[in-house]
Formats: structure tokens, sequence, C-alpha cells
């Protein structure tokens, strides 16, 4: 099935047919192709930025879009409505820590067609992706170096020698690039340096551009918080582990995941047993054991893990949603309000409803349930008469905070067949976080 990602991809570069641009560190036969984790570099004239973001703003699967502007370099982040993502990095020269290192213009004197895209030379491929990943500290990945030894030998035996002659060193065979040498890093550095556009004024300039660009968006950007709920064996574990690799691999995004609550207390027996010790004991318990049946007992537990809350709520804004991390409780305060036995606690539900009013709400939240045949099936740690109670109460409470609290998302998700959880999972993150 053809994603809107792909859709947008395709539209992207009808648009830009005609126009002065370079598709970089390409080697795909369709954009269509683009991998998921991949990012699309382009090298555009300074007045084709503006022309790139308003097309993109025209685009129905477009749901919303973030920019950000470091130095030259444009980026724009796409969020699709159905839970699809693409990067793609606007380009108007080719620097590294203020340094200009390779020849724009160049590429595009002798740019190429590769299908319906507009890319450069594969002389100036080998070039570029040689500077690029030798500045960065690595050596060029084994994908390139495969495309360049299938190339037709008329273009091959040109490319090493030309290397060689412009950068002075010695390469035996394309596989030598694989492996990373900071000699040759050192040597590229000192070659760049001595460029005409490369004066020491110029390069602080560009870097006093760079450097204040990231601290506007580091201020201008924040992290959120998404929870999910859900009785033992409804799937929050794989959920969270996959929606985790997509937000680090192929978003690029930084995320911290927490149990339950901000843990600036420790577990209460962690004060008799030791943190460690403590962790483990609570581990390998069954859920809902307890035979805790005092009130009193109940409400001093809980106003310990409610201060946890109120205090490590503002700990958590500072230490990662103000650093533009995404915060994702496996399980939340909602267990209090509609399942406290499970933390072996009796408490009336009207309290604990009420004082969640008090905490700062999370963005989006998620409630994960399915047949208690399904849950069964991987967990037999409740039975079918409390599942069914169980998820009855929870999605009766997402259904009524969805009403007092409408700028944000309680969402109820069946989990029965992961692709669509997480699809829908996407979706909401797109809508509400992005």
């Amino acid at each position: 099935m053809q994603t809107t990602r792909i859709q947008f991809i395709q539209n992207l570069f009808t648009f830009l047919e005609g126009r002065t641009y370079l598709c970089v560190k390409y080697l795909l036969d369709a954009p269509e192709e683009l991998p998921q984790k991949s990012d699309l570099d382009i090298l555009v004239s300074p007045d084709l930025i503006d022309q790139v973001s308003a097309f993109c703003q025209r685009q129905l699967q477009v749901c919303n879009i973030k920019t950000e502007v470091c130095g030259e370099r444009h980026t724009l982040y796409l969020y699709f409505w159905d839970g699809g993502f693409l990067k793609i990095d606007l380009l108007t020269c080719f620097q590294w820590k203020g340094l200009i290192y390779f020849d724009a213009e160049k590429c595009f004197e002798f740019q190429q067609m590769q299908g319906n895209v507009q890319t450069y030379h594969c002389l100036h491929l080998l070039e570029h992706v040689f500077l690029y990943y030798f500045l960065n500290g690595s050596g060029v990945p084994a994908r390139y170096i495969a495309y360049f030894k299938h190339l037709p030998s008329s273009h091959g035996s040109v490319l090493l020698p030309y290397l060689e002659q412009v950068y002075e060193v010695e390469l035996n065979d394309f596989s030598d690039l694989e492996q990373f040498d900071d000699g040759i890093r050192q040597q590229l550095i000192a070659k760049i340096s001595v460029r005409p556009e490369n004066s020491r004024l110029q390069v602080i300039r560009r870097q006093l551009k760079q450097w204040t660009d990231r601290a506007l968006h580091r201020l201008r950007s924040s992290g959120s918080i998404i929870t999910f709920s859900g009785v033992d064996g409804a799937g929050k574990t794989t959920i969270l582990s996959d929606l985790g690799k997509i937000l680090a691999e192929e978003r690029h995004e930084k995320e911290k995941v927490i149990r339950h609550r901000p843990g600036i207390l420790p577990i209460l027996s962690a004060w008799k047993m030791g943190k460690q010790a403590a962790y483990y004991y609570h581990a390998s318990r069954m859920p809902r054991q307890g035979t805790n049946q005092s009130k009193l007992s109940s409400l001093l537990r809980f106003a310990y893990y409610y201060t946890d809350y109120i205090i490590g709520q503002w700990w958590i804004q500072l230490r990662y949603c103000a650093l533009g991390y995404t915060v994702i409780y496996d399980r939340y305060y909602f267990d209090f309000i509609v399942d406290p036995r499970r933390s072996n606690l009796v408490l009336p539900q009207h309290l604990t409803t009420s004082l969640y009013r008090l905490l700062l709400p999370p963005k989006l939240n998620f409630f994960l349930y399915a047949s208690p045949s399904s849950i069964l099936s991987r967990k037999q740690e409740l039975d079918q008469a409390t599942i069914v109670q169980l998820t009855k109460n929870y999605r009766k409470l997402f259904d009524n905070l969805q009403t007092l609290q409408p700028c944000c998302a309680y969402q109820s998700i069946e989990n029965e067949q992961k692709a669509n959880s997480l699809q829908q999972i996407l979706q909401w993150y797109n809508l509400k976080i992005a």
C-alpha cells in the first residue's frame, strides 16, 4: 500500500522539476524507494527554501510541520495524518563547523538526472561522502562503497585517482574508505582551512550563527509527556519498546521511559531493603496480590507517592521536557484512580480523581486494552471478570477526562494488532505532540 509519505515524496520531486536543486548523497533509482529511517538532503538555491516550505504547507497529507534553522541548513520535520514522518534538510552550501568544505557551484555545474531526480555526478558524490564522513569522524558507509564498486569501469577508474590528486591521500581500493583514519581527517581540515572562503573571520561568523540558531531552537522547542495505561497483559511493554525505536531511529528524537511515577522518592520498601533489592522484590511479585486493608496505611502511603508526583513533575519538566525529550510513562497516576489495589492500597476513588487535577496533565494518554482471551493468552495474572471490570473503568475514566480536558488526548486503543495500534498512536502523536 502506498503511504502518504511516498505520495508526498513523489509530489515534492514533481514540484522541483525545472528548479535549481540537487539531491545529495543519493543512490536510489526512484525517490519513493527512500528507506523509512532515511532523510532527504537537498542542495537548493537560497530563494527555493521558502518555495519548498510553502509547498509543504499546502500538502493535505501533512498535519504538522516543525522547522529548524542552523547556519545555512534549513530543516523541515513533516508529520503526516497517517502517522508517517519525513525529515528534509535544505542546504545552501556544504558547511562543517563554520568551514565550507565542498564547492556547491561545482555540483550544480555537473549535475545529472537519476530517474526523475536531479543529483550530482558520481565523481562529486564520492568527493562529498569522503569529506562528509571523514570530517565527522567515521569511514564511508558500506552502501556507498558497494555503489562505487558497481559503477562501469570507465567511471570507477577515474574516481580514486581524482581523490588522491586533489586531497593527497593514498588509496588502493574503494574499501580503504570504509576505515576511518584520523591522520587523513587532520590533513583534510588543514587543506580546507586555507581556502579563501574559509578566512578566520568568515569561519567565526558562520560558527556564531550556528551557535545562535541552536540556542534559539532549544529555547523555542520543548518535549512532551505520553502515558500508557492498561491491565497486565494488554501489550504495553511491546508497544512502548516499538514506539521508542521509532522515535529514536526513524525520527532521531530523544526519549526517556519512566515507570509509573517520576521516581524522585524511592519505593517505600527501599528504605528498608535498599533500592536494588526492593526493585527485584517488586519485579518478582504478581500484581494485586497484596493483603493490605488498612485505610490509614493506604492514605499515608498514597500521600508519599502523591508527593513524588507533585515534586517530580517539575523535575521531569526541567530535566527532560525542557531539553526536548519525549517522556514516556509505562503506567501513570491513573492506576491510583482505577486500580489502587495493584499498589496494595485501599483508596476512595473520588479522592484520587480530585487530586489528579493538581497535576500537570500529560498531553497524550493512551489506555491499551484487548479481549480477555487475548490478555490471558499473554499473561495469566488476572481472571476474566477482573479484566472486564478494569477495562470498563479505565475507558470510562478516559472518556470523562477527555471531556474535562479537551486540550489533551485521552484515547482508548484496542491492542489486538500491534501494527494498527502503533499507527493510531503515531497519528495522535503527529497531531498533538508534533
